[in-house]
This record gives structure tokens, C-alpha cells and sequence, in this order.
């Protein structure tokens, strides 16, 4: 139609110069072009309670299948009193066409590669004065013509005529598309919720089926992807006189902020699922009595009103939950149980900290805990490691994923572990060095205390006789390398060292693991002991 107004225009103005003579008009100022408002359609009407859609965009796009798809964006606004029946999957098409063609509509679940968020919130429920988009999916190509659609609301009741629905008509025109909505649609935050007020926490119905139910409480609990979620508790008898589910007597929903949360039903949602999670989906016998749990995802810490509703029925329950005051609940509750697992792991470390030789062990084979969660296995060669403890388990990490759990328990100067296999090692508590001070987590520089070794440790020592070279070497300045070779494969560990009296050398290894042995040098050969040897030669080099 604007391009007939514009020719019809044109000739009118021709026309207008030949009345003239020809005569060209003098010169005017064009006048401001003003846009005109776009309004958006807006539908409002009635069908078993009220509803008010809102057309928000449209555009094209190609499907999984490659084929051509019209997705239509539209607000659904619950104008009634209730929430019973008001979601978007109440919006029913009786039919759509272009160019005298019917159209197929498709549904898209979470698993379609082609989905928008919006395709997905079909069955979200609304309270009164609440607003959720959704869309409607049309198979049809942008190259055949106003797409017709017409529809209507159905709430309350699936049983319906064509006389019987309050239908109304919209078109999308293909080649004016208002595209996808600039941005998502946002709820409005309800932090003093008001639609369950004065409900009751239970109450009985005969529709759908007899029965009496309660809401008891709800937590706030922490899905398998660490995601907040919401348990709610309920209860429900039986009251009929045939075997039926939780589920098929009545409707639990779970609004935030007005606006229903999805429902988790799965099992592999939850670490800690239980019984009650799944029992509202398992058949009751006349008579029979279950608790059983509705489980949510939680959308934020705004308070969260549960809520069973009958649709055809007065029966209205509800209870409001306060998700922050639940949430912060729940913090404490872990902040105190990982204060308690840390005072009982210090208390166990205290049990542990020490030199302790394993009996019947062919290397004797010594394990040296430190205070500070670091520690030493000496079995020939040596491997620094950490180790944490909880409840009755020992881990020891030597690093490079190379993880060793224990069962353990103390009793006196006797530690017992037992490894993986069931096997049961047993390591007696070794006597401390005398005169030695507590060990530090950062190995400390040299101390120039004017020992006499002081000087003549310098330099690198061989363990001839063990058959894996070992090598210690002492730098002036405190410094070091400990190591040693295995199967061809040198292995090579940096360290500090300082003596604490003159015949006792303490070292560090990087990281905060320590070593120590009692000395004496006689020529070129450093003889040491400690809890594991007597009087190792070590050659100088």
C-alpha cells in the first residue's frame, strides 16, 4: 500500500506542474520525516479465567534438519486471580496457514540444538499479574506469504469446541519481521510474597482423586553441578479405594519471585538423593500414608512460595520459604562441620607427628610426618610427600597423581595402617634426636654457629655401597642437592641445610620436607646415622 500512496503521489504532483504551465515551484524546506510508533499487537480476552499475550518478536531461522522455521516470541501475562492453569502451553493454536496452506507447529525440548531459552518455558507457571515469555514454532518458508495464526486460551479445562473458545487472529508478515527480542525478559524480584497467605499447610479433595496432604517444611540443598536447590516436604494419604501416585492426586509448584521454578526429577541431579525424592512418582495403596519430597531449582535467595493447587477444586495449600535465611543456615552448618574436620584432623595429626620405623620391613622403611602436613617415606631412597587426614583415613600425595590412602589408628607408640589391598603395616614411634628443635615449614638459610664440620662438609660425598649413588653435596652457603639413581634415571632434589649442634646436621628439602643425621668425618669418608642407618661411609668426590 506505500508504494501505491507514493506512484499515486508522483502523478498527482505531475499533474499539479502541468496545471502550472510547467512552472517549477520555488524552493521549499523538506519537512521533518517522523517514524512512525511501532505497536506491538496486544490481545486481551477470556476463557475460564484471564490471560493477556503479547507479541514481541519473530524471526526465521533453519532447524536441526535444516529446514525453514518461523519462531514467534510472545509475553503471557496471567490477568486472573489464581495460578492454577496459567502457563504458556495454555496458548492453543486452531490453526495456521500461508497462501491457503495449513502449517505444522514443533516443540522443542532442551536436547534441540536449535532451541533459545524461551522455547523452553512452555509449561512455567505464573501468579496472578505475572508475565513469562515463551514462543510458538512454525514450519513454514519466508517466501510464501503472510502467515495467519489463529488462536485461543485454554485454562482450566481441556474439553473445548471451536463455538465454545474466544479465538482471535494475528499475521506475521515474512518480509517484516521484528526479529528476536533485544533482551531477556527479566522478573520482577518478590521479596514479601502475598499469594499464600492465609492459605492452610494442609487439607483434603476429592478431585482428582480422594485424598488428604500436608507440607511439613523444606531445605535448601546443592545439586550435582553445585547448583542451590529446594527440597519441599510433604505428606499424603490415600483416601480412595484404588492404588494411585503422589503425583496424580495433586499439583505442587514452587513459585520465586511469582513465577514457577523447574522441577528436578532426576535421580543423577542429586549426590545425596533419597527415598522420599522419588516416591511421589510410586503408587499408594487405599489407605497408605507417604512423605515425599517435590524437588526445585532455586533461581536466587528470594523467598520461595510452595504451593498445592487443584484445578476444578477450592483446595488451596501453601507454605512461604525463606531461601536466604536457608541458604546462610546451610553455610554455617558446613563452615561448623569443616571447623570440626579441621580441629579433628590437627587432633589426629598430633597422634602422627613423628619418625616411624616399620617392622619386618626389608628397607626399614622409615614414614616422618611433620606438624605442617609434609612428610618423607625413607625406603633406600627417599620421597618427600603430603599427607591429610579425615576421620580414619590417611592420604599421602608424593606428587605426579601418585596418591596413597590408609586406613590408620594409634595406640600408644604404635601406628597402624592399612593400605588398599588390606594389607596391615605396623611402624613403631622412634625416640626423637635430642637437643633438636621443632621443625620449620620454609627450610631456614645457613646458620655460622663455627661448628666444627662447618667447613669440612663442604663438597659432594658418594654412598658407595647401596647401589644407588647417592650423592649429598654441601654448598658454603647453606645450600645443597640431595640425589640419587634409579634404573639409569638420575633424580635430583635441591636443599638447605644448618647444623643444630656440632655433630648433627639438619636439611631441608624443597618443599618443607626434612632430614637429619648425626655425622663424624674421618678423612674423606663422612660416616651418618639416623633412625634408618648406623654409620653410612659416604666418600668425598
Amino acid at each position: 500500500m506505500k508504494k501505491i500512496f507514493v506512484i499515486l503521489l508522483a502523478i498527482a504532483m505531475l499533474l499539479s506542474m502541468a496545471a502550472c504551465g510547467g512552472k517549477e515551484p520555488a524552493p521549499t524546506e523538506a519537512p521533518a520525516v517522523t517514524e512512525p510508533e511501532i505497536e506491538l499487537p496486544n490481545y486481551e480476552f477470556t476463557q475460564y479465567g484471564n490471560a493477556r499475550i503479547t507479541i514481541v518478536g519473530a524471526e526465521f531461522f533453519k532447524d536441526e534438519d535444516d529446514a525453514d522455521m518461523l519462531r514467534v516470541y510472545f509475553d503471557y501475562t496471567n490477568t486472573g486471580d489464581t495460578a492454577i492453569g496459567q502457563s504458556p502451553m495454555h496458548l492453543e493454536v486452531l490453526k495456521i496457514t500461508q497462501n491457503g496452506q495449513e502449517l505444522e507447529t514443533r516443540n522443542y525440548g532442551s536436547h534441540n540444538d536449535a532451541h533459545v531459552p524461551e522455547d523452553l518455558t512452555d509449561d512455567t507457571v505464573m501468579q496472578p499479574g505475572k508475565t513469562v515469555r515463551s514462543t510458538m514454532l512454525i514450519c513454514c518458508s519466508p517466501e510464501n506469504g503472510i502467515v495467519e495464526i489463529s488462536c485461543y486460551v485454554m485454562i482450566g479445562s481441556w474439553v473445548f469446541s471451536e463455538e465454545d473458545v474466544e479465538a482471535f487472529t494475528f499475521q506475521i508478515d515474512p518480509n517484516d519481521l521484528m526479529g528476536a527480542p533485544a533482551k531477556a525478559l527479566e522478573y520482577e524480584p518478590v521479596t514479601n510474597p502475598t499469594y499464600t497467605v492465609g492459605m492452610p499447610s494442609s487439607g483434603s479433595t476429592d478431585y482428582p482423586h480422594p485424598c488428604e496432604v500436608s507440607i511439613n517444611g523444606f531445605e535448601v540443598i546443592t545439586t550435582s553441578d553445585g547448583e542451590p536447590a529446594l527440597r519441599a516436604k510433604l505428606a499424603i494419604t490415600n483416601q480412595g479405594e484404588e492404588y494411585i501416585a503422589p503425583y496424580q492426586m495433586v499439583t505442587v509448584e514452587a513459585f520465586q519471585d511469582g513465577v514457577s521454578l523447574e522441577w528436578l526429577t532426576y535421580n543423577w541431579d542429586l549426590d545425596d538423593y533419597t527415598a522420599e525424592d522419588e516416591a511421589f512418582a510410586v503408587e499408594l495403596e487405599p489407605g497408605e500414608t507417604a512423605d515425599y519430597n517435590a524437588l526445585f531449582l532455586l533461581r536466587g535467595e528470594n523467598p520461595v512460595e510452595v504451593v498445592v493447587e487443584q484445578q476444578n477444586d477450592e483446595m488451596r495449600l501453601g507454605m512461604v520459604c525463606d531461601i536466604e535465611e536457608a541458604i546462610q543456615a546451610q553455610k554455617n552448618a558446613e563452615q561448623a562441620a569443616n571447623d570440626a574436620a579441621e580441629k579433628a584432623e590437627a587432633e589426629a595429626r598430633k597422634q602422627i607427628v613423628g619418625t616411624w620405623l616399620q617392622r619386618d620391613s626389608d628397607w626399614d622403611d622409615t614414614y616422618i610426618f611433620n606438624a605442617d602436613g609434609s612428610g618423607l617415606l625413607i625406603s633406600g631412597p627417599e620421597y618427600p610427600f603430603t599427607y591429610e587426614i579425615e576421620d580414619d583415613i590417611l592420604r599421602v600425595d608424593y606428587g605426579d597423581d601418585d596418591v596413597e590412602d590408609f586406613t590408620f589408628s594409634v595406640s600408644g607408640d604404635l601406628l597402624t595402617l592399612i593400605d588398599m589391598w588390606g594389607d596391615e603395616l605396623l611402624l613403631d614411634k622412634q625416640a626423637a634426636e635430642a637437643e633438636t628443635e621443632v621443625a620449620q615449614t620454609e627450610a631456614p638459610a645457613a646458620e655460622k654457629s663455627g661448628y666444627p664440620y662447618e667447613k669440612e662438609i663442604l663438597g659432594t660425598w658418594l654412598d658407595e655401597e647401596s647401589g644407588y649413588l647417592e650423592t649429598f653435596t654441601f654448598n658454603a652457603d647453606g645450600t645443597g642437592v640431595y640425589s640419587y639413581t634409579d634404573e639409569g634415571e638420575v633424580y635430583e632434589f635441591p636443599i638447605t641445610y644448618r647444623f643444630l649442634r656440632s655433630d648433627y646436621l639438619e636439611f631441608f628439602y624443597e618443599g618443607g620436607s626434612e632430614g637429619g643425621f648425626v655425622l663424624r668425618i674421618e678423612g674423606n669418608i663422612l660416616y651418618v646415622t639416623n633412625t634408618t642407618v648406623v654409620d653410612m661411609p659416604l666418600v668425598r668426590q
